[in-house]
Parts: C-alpha cells; sequence; structure tokens
C-alpha cells in the first residue's frame, strides 16, 4: 500500500475532531427508557440481563465500546390505535422486549428504525427492555484493547468512523397511529418541468377496505394553502403501490443557498370524507443535477465550495446534535461555504433539518468510511448490509432539498480495498442503487470513478504539498494531466465530461520541512503556528487556483480543524476559516502573479480574473490605481455584467516610476497597488499589494568571462551593467571568474569526456554555475529532486555567511528568497534543485533556519553552483541580479578556512563517514575533529590520548549526558535517552572549544493534544545552566548553543538526522567544522524520474514503488570493459517467508540479484562489467506478494553508478 496512504489511515483513526461545545444546561431524558446498565455477556437475551447496577441515564448518551447494554422502559397504553416505537440511533445491534416477548432486532447504526409493537402491548403499564451490542459485540475480531486495531477482512457491516460510539445514542419515540394511516411521502420537484410530484406509501391497510381517500396541498410556512395536487380514492388491495400525485407549478420560490425558501406539503387521509390522518411534511422546492463537467442548481451553472465536519470522537456522548447542527452550519455559512459534507458516517437528522432552514446543500454519506482492507468486501454480508443502510438513509433524507449529491462510500479502494475481487463492480452496482433510489446524482469519495459509472469523479489528495513544493504553480496540476499521488496512482487529465470535485486536499500530516519553505520560521519555532501558517497559505493557493481552473467542486480539509471553545461560534472565525471565507467570496477577483519585485522603470503586467459565483448577474466595477500619490495616469477601471457563476479574466498593464535609476546597490522604493471590486457602489472584495521597484548598482563588483551562452544572455547581462568577456571554450577563458552558462556542461559520462570544472580547477579560475543544468551534468554535484533532499532533511545548512548580500541580503528579506519569482510565479523552493552529492554548503538560506531552500551552493572555495534560473531571469528579477552579483563580489575576496582532521573512534564509524566522502583517522590529530557514533563509547582518557581536539561530535539516538557537577543538566521529558558518553572530569580538557550533539528523538507533533515542539527542544528547555550561561537559539528551534560553560561551547542539535546513503546534514555540519569532503567525480546520478516503468512499477516525485511485479528500465553508455559499481537506495515492505529480491539486467543479460533485507532505506551495491556502446539497465522486481493483510511492495528511492577501473 502506498505510504500516504496508510498514514493517512493511521492518523484518521487518532483524530479528535470535534469539540464538546454544544450542551444544553438541562440533560434532556428519554420518554420511554428511564435506566440502563452495562453487561459483559456477548448475547442479548432476557435471561443475561444483569440484576443490578441499573441507573438513570440522560441524552446525550453513549455506551462507546461496551459489549452489550440494557435499557429499561415503560409505556402506558389506553389500547386505542396502532402504536409504533422509534428509536433515533443504536449502535450497532440491538433486540426490543415488550412485556419479556422480542418485538424485533436491529443490525446498524446512525440511523433510525422502528417497530410495530402494538400486538405485544396490553392496555395499561406495559414493560418494555432493549438491549443494545456496541462495536465489540458485534465485531470482536476488533479487539478489546483497541476498537481500531481492525484486522484484515474481518469486518462485514459497514461501521463508520464513531465506531466507538455505542448503545441508544438518540432518543426514541412513540408513534400513535390510527387503523390506516399514512407511512410516508415522498416528494419529487422539478424546475425544468415545472411541476411537484408525490407518492404517498399508506399503513394499516386491509384488503377490500372501503371508503378511504388521500388529499395534497402544499401550505407556505405561515400556514396559507397555495397550490392543491388534489384527491384520490384508494381502492386497498393486496401489495397496493404508493398513491402518485402531480401538479404543475410555473412560479414557485426556488430553495437555494441564498434563498433557501420552505413549503409544507400537506397530506390528509380521509374515511368516508372523515379525516382520520394527517402528514405535514416540510420540503424545498429545487432541482439539482449534472451535466456535462458541471453541477447545475435550479437551471444554472453552481461550483461547490465545499467544507467537512467530522465528528470522529468519543465527545458525541457530550454534545447536544441539535445545537451542534446549528453552530456547524452556522459556522460553514459564515466563511462562505455552500455545502457541506456529512463525512464518514450518516448524521442525525437535525444536520439537514438545520441545513434546509439556513441554506447550505449536503453531501450524504455512508457508513463504509476507510477500512478497505478490513472490510470483508468479498462477503455480501457487507454488501447487503450496506445496501439496508442505504436504505434506511434516503427514506429519511428524501424530502430534505439540501440533500444534493450522495457519498455512496468513502475510501474504500483508496485504503487497500481496490485489490479486493470484483470491488469496482459492486460499486458500480451500488452506484445505481443508490442513484436510482435517492433521486440523487452519486460520486465515490476518494475512489475516482469506479468503472466510469460516478456522475461526478472524486479524488482525494491527488497533489498534496508532502510531494509538491512549486506552489502556487502546483496547486494549479488539474490545468493538464498529472500523476496521482494517490489512488488511483496513474496519470490523470480532467476531460471535462463530469464534474470534478476535490473531495479532501491539504490534509498535511507532519511536519515536513517544507512547511517552513511556506509558513517560515514558524515551522521549527513554534510547529502549531508554523503548520497553520503554512496551511493559511496552502489554502489561499489552492483555492485560488480551483477557482480559477473553474473546478466544479472542492473541499480542502479542513476549515473546521483548528476551532476552539472560544471560536465554536459563527461569529467568531479562525485564522484557517478566515482565509476560506475571503476565498470562498461568491463575488471576488483574484490576481494570478504573486511576483512583488521588479526593475525600476519597467512594465508589470497583472492577470485578473473577477467571478460572480453567486445566483443573480451581477453588474460589477474593477477599479485600481497604482503609486503613492493619486495619478489618473496609473489608475483604471473596467465595468462588466457577470452573470450567474460567470467569470471574466482581464490583464492589467502597470509601469514602475523611475526608469532605470543606476545606484546604490539594494536601492528600492514601495509602490502600493491597490484593487477593487464594487457591486454597485457597494465594494465587495478589497486588496492592497507592495510592488519593489528596484535599482541596479552603479559599479560592478567583478570581471568575469561568460562561458558559453547565447547572445541574448550576453545582452542581458550587459543592459544589467554586468559587463564581460565571452568564450565558447574553457580554454579561452582569461578573466580570473568564469560564468558558466545554462546547459553549458554536457551530459556527464564515464568516458571521461566533461572536464570543464577541473580545467578551470587546475587553472585556479573559480567559476559560477548558472542554474538549472541537464541532470548529471555536473560531476559530483548530481541533481536529485528537491522535494525528497527537503523531506529527508538532507538540504540544511548551518553557516549562512558564504555570500555577503548587502545591506544584509540587500534590500531582500531572507524569506523572499524564496517566495514568488517574476516570470514564473513560483515559490522559489520547487526551482531550486539542490545537489545532493556536493561536497559543498548552501550559501544562502531562505531564511527559514534550516536553509532547506537554498539559491545555490559554494564548492569548497572553487565557485559556486545555483539552484535558480538565473540567466533567464537576470532581465526581470532583481533578486537574481542581486545573487549573482553577490556572488561575484564573494568569489572576488580571498577567504581563508582552517582544514580540521576527522576523527573516528572504530572501523563502524570510520566506514559510515568514508561513505559520505571524508577521510578519517584514528589517531593524534591537529585541530581534530571527534565523532562518537551510536555504537562508540568513550572516555575521558580517550580524549587526552588523541591530541589537540577542537570539537566533539556525539551522534546518538539520545542525547549525550553531561554530568551534573558539570553545570548542565538535560532532563528528559518524554524519552529515555541513551547515555551517550561519560564525561566525567570534561573540565579538564580546556583544549576543547566545542561540544556537539544530534539528537535523533525527532518531533513530538500532536496537535490534537496541543504538542507542537520537536523532542528535541522539549528536552533543551528542561536544562538546568549554571548561573553564568546561556542558551542561544542558532537554527531557528533547530539548533541552539550553550555559552559560558568554562572554555566550551556546547552545541545542541534537535533535527532528526537522516541516516540514509548521503546524509548530507551531518555531511554539511562536518565540513562547517572545517573537515574536507572530497568527492568521486565518475559518480553520477540517474534520476529516477528518467526510468522507465512497466507493470507494478510507479513514480512519486520521491521514489519508485514497486507495488507489484514490474521493471524500471535507463539506458547507459558505459566505457567496455570497465568496472562499475551500481548503488541502490533500496528498502521493503515485508511480506511472506521471504525477503525481497531485484534483478539486474544489463542488454538482457543478468548480471546479479539483490535481497532487500531492510525496511529502512540502506544502500545495496553490486559490480558490474560493462558490455560495449550503449545498454540498457533493468532492474526488476518479480517476487511480489499479495495475501490480505500482506504486501510485498520494493522502493529505489536513489541510484548512481560509480566508476571503479581507474
Amino acid at each position: 500500500m502506498n505510504k500516504f496512504v496508510t498514514l493517512i489511515l493511521c492518523f484518521a483513526m487518532v483524530l479528535q475532531f470535534s469539540h464538546g461545545t454544544a450542551r444544553n444546561a438541562e440533560p434532556k431524558k428519554d420518554p420511554i427508557f428511564y435506566e440502563w446498565t452495562a453487561s459483559t455477556q456477548k448475547e442479548l437475551s432476557l435471561k443475561n440481563i444483569p440484576k443490578k447496577g441499573f441507573k438513570p441515564f440522560f441524552f446525550p448518551h453513549t455506551t462507546n465500546t461496551a459489549i452489550a447494554s440494557y435499557y429499561r422502559g415503560k409505556f402506558d397504553w389506553d389500547g386505542m390505535g396502532t402504536i409504533k416505537i422509534k428509536f433515533g440511533a443504536v449502535n450497532f445491534f440491538c433486540k426490543l422486549w415488550v412485556n419479556s416477548k422480542e418485538a424485533g432486532s436491529h443490525l446498524g447504526g446512525y440511523l433510525p428504525f422502528e417497530f410495530d409493537i402494538t400486538g405485544l402491548l396490553k392496555k395499561g403499564k406495559n414493560e418494555l427492555v432493549l438491549g443494545a451490542q456496541g462495536i465489540l459485540g458485534v465485531v470482536p475480531e476488533i479487539g478489546a484493547k483497541d476498537p481500531r486495531a481492525l484486522k484484515e477482512n474481518s469486518v462485514t457491516l459497514p461501521i463508520g468512523s464513531a465506531f466507538m460510539i455505542g448503545g441508544m445514542w438518540l432518543p426514541s419515540s412513540i408513534k400513535k397511529l390510527p387503523s390506516s394511516f399514512i407511512e410516508k411521502v415522498l416528494i419529487d420537484t422539478s424546475v425544468r418541468q415545472k411541476t411537484l410530484k408525490a407518492r404517498v406509501m399508506l399503513g394499516g391497510l386491509t384488503e377490500g377496505k372501503k371508503g378511504l381517500s388521500i388529499s395534497l396541498w402544499v401550505e407556505d410556512m405561515q400556514g396559507t394553502k397555495l397550490l392543491s395536487l388534489g384527491n384520490k380514492n384508494v381502492d386497498t388491495g393486496k401489495d397496493m403501490p404508493p398513491q402518485e400525485f402531480r401538479a404543475n407549478w410555473s412560479n414557485p420560490k426556488l430553495w437555494s443557498p441564498e434563498n433557501p425558501n420552505l413549503y409544507f406539503l400537506v397530506s390528509v387521509l380521509l374515511q368516508n370524507s372523515k379525516e382520520i390522518h394527517r402528514d405535514k411534511t416540510r420540503f424545498g422546492f429545487r432541482e439539482f443535477w449534472v451535466q456535462g463537467g458541471n453541477f447545475f442548481l435550479n437551471g444554472k451553472k453552481i461550483h461547490l465550495r465545499g467544507t467537512s465536519r467530522h465528528l470522529f470522537s468519543q465527545r458525541w456522548a457530550d454534545i447536544d446534535m441539535e445545537e451542534m447542527a446549528k453552530q456547524v452550519i452556522s459556522k460553514a455559512k459564515a466563511f462562505n461555504s455552500n455545502v457541506l459534507r456529512l463525512h464518514a458516517n450518516p448524521y442525525p437528522e437535525a444536520f439537514l433539518e438545520e441545513a434546509d432552514i439556513q441554506g447550505i446543500m449536503i453531501i450524504d454519506e455512508s457508513a463504509a468510511w476507510t477500512f478497505g482492507s478490513a472490510y470483508a468486501l468479498e462477503n455480501d454480508l457487507f454488501w447487503k448490509t450496506l445496501y439496508r443502510q442505504w436504505d434506511d438513509h434516503v427514506k429519511r433524507d428524501y424530502n430534505h432539498p439540501s440533500f444534493v449529491l450522495a457519498s455512496a462510500e468513502n475510501e474504500l479502494m483508496l485504503t487497500g480495498g481496490a485489490k479486493r475481487k470484483n470491488i469496482q463492480e459492486n460499486l458500480q452496482k451500488l452506484g445505481k442503487y443508490v442513484r436510482e433510489s435517492s433521486g440523487r446524482p452519486v460520486m465515490f469519495e476518494g475512489d475516482y470513478d469506479p468503472n466510469g459509472s460516478a456522475d461526478a469523479i472524486n479524488l482525494h489528495y491527488p497533489w498534496e504539498p508532502h510531494s509538491h513544493y512549486a506552489y502556487p504553480n502546483d496547486a494549479y496540476f488539474l490545468d493538464g494531466s498529472f500523476f496521482t499521488d494517490i489512488y488511483p496512482s496513474r496519470e490523470i487529465e480532467w476531460d471535462k465530461s463530469k464534474p470534478m470535485y476535490i473531495g479532501e486536499c491539504l490534509w498535511m500530516p507532519g511536519p515536513f520541512h517544507e512547511y517552513a519553505v511556506i509558513g517560515g520560521d514558524y515551522a521549527y519555532q513554534d510547529l502549531k503556528r508554523g503548520y497553520y501558517e503554512s496551511k493559511k497559505e496552502l489554502f489561499a493557493d489552492y483555492i485560488q487556483a480551483f477557482r480559477e481552473l473553474e473546478i466544479p467542486g472542492f473541499c480542502p480539509w479542513n476549515p473546521f480543524e483548528d476551532e476552539n471553545e472560544r471560536t465554536a461560534s459563527a461569529s467568531q472565525l479562525t485564522e484557517l476559516q478566515s482565509v476560506a471565507s475571503n476565498y470562498y467570496k461568491p463575488v471576488r477577483f483574484f490576481i494570478r502573479q504573486k511576483d512583488n519585485w521588479h526593475y525600476a522603470g519597467s512594465k508589470i503586467f497583472r492577470t485578473v480574473t473577477i467571478q460572480n459565483w453567486s445566483e443573480q448577474p451581477k453588474d460589477l466595477k474593477l477599479a485600481w490605481s497604482f503609486g503613492k500619490e493619486l495619478d489618473s495616469s496609473k489608475s483604471g477601471e473596467l465595468s462588466l455584467r457577470l452573470g450567474p457563476d460567470e467569470t471574466k479574466t482581464v490583464t492589467i498593464t502597470l509601469e514602475l516610476p523611475g526608469g532605470l535609476v543606476f545606484g546604490k546597490q539594494g536601492s528600492w522604493e514601495d509602490v502600493p497597488l491597490k484593487m477593487a471590486l464594487f457591486d454597485g457602489n457597494v465594494p465587495v472584495h478589497e486588496e492592497e499589494h507592495q510592488i519593489h521597484s528596484y535599482s541596479m548598482p552603479s559599479k560592478q563588483p567583478a570581471k568575469f568571462t561568460l562561458l558559453g551562452g547565447s547572445d541574448q544572455l550576453s545582452k542581458d547581462l550587459s543592459n544589467a551593467r554586468l559587463f564581460h568577456s565571452r568564450a565558447q571554450k574553457v580554454e579561452e577563458v582569461t578573466d580570473s571568474i568564469a560564468v558558466i552558462a545554462p546547459n553549458f556542461l554536457k551530459q556527464q559520462t564515464f568516458d571521461g569526456g566533461n572536464n570543464t570544472l577541473q580545467i578551470l580547477e587546475e587553472k585556479g579560475i573559480k567559476y559560477i554555475v548558472l542554474g538549472p543544468q541537464p541532470e548529471g551534468s555536473i560531476p559530483y554535484c548530481s541533481i536529485v529532486p528537491a522535494e525528497r533532499e527537503i523531506e529527508r532533511g538532507k538540504a540544511q545548512s548551518f553557516r549562512f555567511t558564504h555570500v555577503s548580500f548587502s545591506k544584509d541580503t540587500g534590500p531582500f528579506k531572507k524569506d523572499s528568497l524564496i517566495k514568488y519569482f517574476a516570470g514564473d510565479n513560483i515559490i522559489a523552493s520547487g526551482a531550486l534543485r539542490p545537489y545532493s552529492d556536493a561536497p559543498c554548503v548552501p550559501f544562502a538560506s531562505a531564511g527559514t533556519g534550516n536553509g532547506l531552500a537554498c539559491v545555490g551552493f559554494e564548492v569548497e572555495q572553487k565557485g559556486f553552483v545555483t539552484c535558480i534560473e538565473l540567466a533567464s531571469k537576470i532581465s526581470t528579477e532583481p533578486r537574481c541580479h542581486e545573487i549573482l552579483c553577490s556572488m561575484l563580489s564573494q568569489l572576488s575576496e580571498e577567504k581563508q578556512f582552517l582544514q580540521a582532521q576527522l576523527v573516528a573512534l572504530s572501523d563502524k564509524s570510520s566506514s559510515y563517514l568514508s561513505s559520505l566522502g571524508f577521510t578519517t583517522t584514528k589517531n593524534s590529530a591537529t585541530n581534530g575533529v571527534l565523532y562518537v557514533g551510536e555504537a562508540d563509547t568513550i572516555t575521558l582518557k580517550d580524549i587526552e590520548k588523541l591530541g589537540a581536539i577542537k570539537t566533539i561530535l556525539f551522534d546518538r539516538k539520545g542525547f549525550a549526558f553531561l554530568p551534573k557537577q558539570d553545570g548542565v543538566d538535560i532532563k528528559v521529558s518524554q524519552a529515555k535517552p541513551e547515555p551517550a558518553v561519560d564525561l566525567q572530569g570534561m573540565k579538564e580538557l580546556d583544549g576543547v572549544a566545542r561540544f556537539s550533539f544530534i539528537e535523533a528523538t525527532g518531533f513530538v507533533y500532536d496537535k490534537w493534544r496541543k504538542n507542537f515542539a520537536p523532542l528535541g527542544r522539549i528536552i533543551i528547555e528542561k536544562l538546568t545552566l549554571p548561573k553564568d550561561a546561556k542558551l542561544i537559539w542558532g537554527v531557528k528551534g533547530y539548533f541552539c548553543k550553550v555559552e559560558g560553560l568554562y572554555p566550551q561551547t556546547v552545541f545542541i542539535n534537535t533535527t532528526d538526522w537522516d541516516k540514509g546513503p548521503s546524509n548530507m546534514p551531518l555531511s554539511l555540519l562536518l565540513q562547517n567544522l572545517g573537515c574536507k569532503k572530497s568527492f568521486n567525480a565518475s559518480k553520477v546520478e540517474v534520476p529516477l524520474s528518467s526510468l522507465r516503468l512497466e507493470g507494478g512499477a510507479r513514480y512519486s516525485q520521491e521514489e519508485i514503488a514497486f507495488l507489484a511485479n514490474g521493471r524500471a528500465k535507463f539506458q547507459a553508455k558505459l566505457e567496455s570493459g570497465a568496472k562499475f559499481q551500481l548503488n541502490l537506495a533500496l528498502y521493503q515492505q515485508k511480506a511472506g517467508n521471504e525477503n525481497a529480491k531485484l534483478t539486474v539486467l544489463i542488454s538482457g543479460v543478468k548480471i546479479g540479484s539483490i535481497e532487500v533485507k531492510s525496511t529502512t532505506e540502506q544502500l545495496y551495491r553490486l559490480e558490474l562489467v560493462a558490455p560495449s556502446g550503449d545498454c540498457e539497465v533493468a532492474l526488476v522486481f518479480e517476487n511480489d506478494y499479495y495475501k490480505p493483510p500482506q504486501d510485498r511492495n520494493l522502493f529505489l528511492g536513489r541510484l548512481f553508478l560509480t566508476r571503479l577501473t581507474p
């Protein structure tokens, strides 16, 4: 199973979104049942009723997961009429006894049901007993210790997300009916046909009964009769069908979210012209349908701005559902949502009642929620139960005008059910049944379009920030073909033949490092704030993209998630809800370009999308002004009329003042752009942006030669006052600095054909490599996707002063280095492509502390390799100009670095450091850095023998303990770390200037339990420091130092360090300590994106997953007869009796096989002798194993070749 899917399932099992805020001052009593008790006996029977322990109960009420519980009730009957008892909901199985006789049983949950108990009653007092089994009684396989420990293929009924709720959790009621009565009325309204239809079901009829008739009419909410549907005599008989009525209605007030008009349909049953029973059913006149790629409401196209309230919580026991329904729907309306998905199981009818009144559309969903592996999907009992649940669901909700869409199930295929036999056929049949019985369009939440049977395509988390970083561009993934992150895990292109509904997106479990790129330093200083700062920005990006692309429906997860007691009311929006409120406005504009740095005097363009997503036509005016003072030449307006759900896009041109002013480097001014949209004279949306007008420096930092490149690039550099000489061959470079144009470096091969950098280094010429370069073109700097490097924590820097930007990073704040670049409008973290194996340090961080978005790397003291498109943007993007100038200035200066020797205590540590490119010694060292690995032990005497050790670096699973008498006492609050070393007498080590500790316990990130800090930071905050010592945070919450402890400075890092093949964080830290990293120019990484995949191989931008037998192939040009080493970072998902195996073929000939034993990424090596010329290398996985719950899969994280022959 896809790892992200597993993460979704596991995390969803512990979510608690609901807050128990809607409570009654006085608890409600049930009108019939007055006391209850729990039982440990699984079987429901009168003999198993406990003799004692009964106590009163009140609503809200739940027995949680009790195996069984019993309720006692009483009812006085006058002997007249038909008596039915209705239960609001009992989870999951129950039996009812009346006067010690069984009246009936019911299997299911969440939905109402009733029993006719007339035949069991006696006149006067009657005793009732209800026995109810919770989930542990119905599905014992779940397990008593943890009800969420669902076993594979074991659950035979849909249990929903609130399966922990047991017993009678909604009240019961008595229905006293005449001998003949109206059982149910189903109402159908058609805007297109202008008709009202009703079907009346009667009960209590006996064959041949005479004199019955029905009369129907419509009343408004004040009781005024508006429309008659006529009268009809009833001829009773066996299996009598519903009585059908129809009337034309040309001018009803339509129900919609903006105008939730309601009526009553009054149905009267008469016998011999005398009324014997009356039913009054509330309804709204509306019609919702799907046509082509759009949703329509009442004949007008409508876009669904969705939200979802997941009430997965045992706190249901504390919540009054009627009050909660009012609260939730009022809040959803307050942030401009027009559709609410009742997620993961049927909700109490109070939600639909309130939605009808307030005006919000509802997506009803079944209890077939997310346990695709646990459900017995090949068992007919599961499907029969699900069909019966939908019968009850439709019967209850049919007449609610708010109910517009049916979600037949949620994520069954996404969470493992896709591999089950006939699953798509079964879902297709289910969808057809629900569509025909409910009269609503059907979709399958998260499961795409089973067998093409859905009315609307539905995707969950198709393009998430755990895998994509080029925002806001990545938010426009639906504008063309894309490969979904999770199910259906294939390339998709929306062809608009059906509506696309993004049912869930931006769940964002975490933390992931990329949150720092979006949310800034908060990602490390305050994880909760960083999470929500990131989520707010991504909400804005995604919703804007969905609206500009006119996606028919979308529901980011989840505007309710940051709610608390204080923000529960509709008048108090949370931060996420405020973003949703702004971007969900039905009438507003969107500015596509987000870049705000431009050269003085240049023209800039703004693409503006104006939308009227309301139900009425609008006469709108877009007005803008540009400049500090009112200037008619720099302002404008546009009047336009937009119909309901209409969009118009315009482009406006703006000119920055001042012309190209050459002055002090970094000078700029802010020019405000104000824009407003008016509906008549009323402003409905306003924005103000500061456009920064940048002046080029008057002085060139250093002379350089442009190596390669086009005439246009040379012209752009000259226009930017960066004058230069030109060369097309490396031998022609005469200046001390060479700027290498993009694509000049050829694709790296193993035949010695690429020696550009080597020649420059031999001549003492420093260089700047302008990105982007072709993948694999730079020796020892093989490119891999930035996404994987970021996620695994490799692209981190602990040194930020390599490039001295003017005014401390020039006019640009560090965070602005990663924000929107002119021309491509993307956050630069997506454009940057760090080089994984480069022996270099990022020369500019993004202000995110970890430097995880870098504009380039310093290659030792030889030059810079840039990761952004400096060449193509130098004419439009001031930040690129500033960066290039800063690099030139830096390379023109002479810098001195003190070389350090790296000391390893054991062969294991030495081998590990060698694999990272470092040379170690075990003996005495000058300016030494002592590395203490996980398996190493060390004492004071060991350190004294090693000579001049200036730094000791502890790389442990837990913190190294510093003895309390030495001034530091580390108290561990959540995990007991392993004592790393014995440092008694540390004061005597006067030669040691610095100690560093690497703590590998990772994050504590449990936002539902209000814990948002890295575990390491929690521990550090427990430090007991001596009086004069001071704790200083270095890398924004990830790295700190303790100053004032004897001569030593203690550095403590809280990063969860990557132990993969390259371990970039450790490499960078060692280099910052002065250790030299060597490299092998004969090593080249093969980009995973370049491999051709067959069979069960899938590419997900971070790795290749072999989810079934399959192949991954690439072409290689190898020197004939030379010896190479194939290096593969692999891990397995273990299943069955053997490990996953990977076979390697070259031109169809097997050269070896690798048995992958590890379940975490490890580096595996295989030597080979190259055949002649071009060859095809195939990686073959062919021992797949799948027997639920076991599923053997193989994952490839990295792939590179190393030439062994000199």
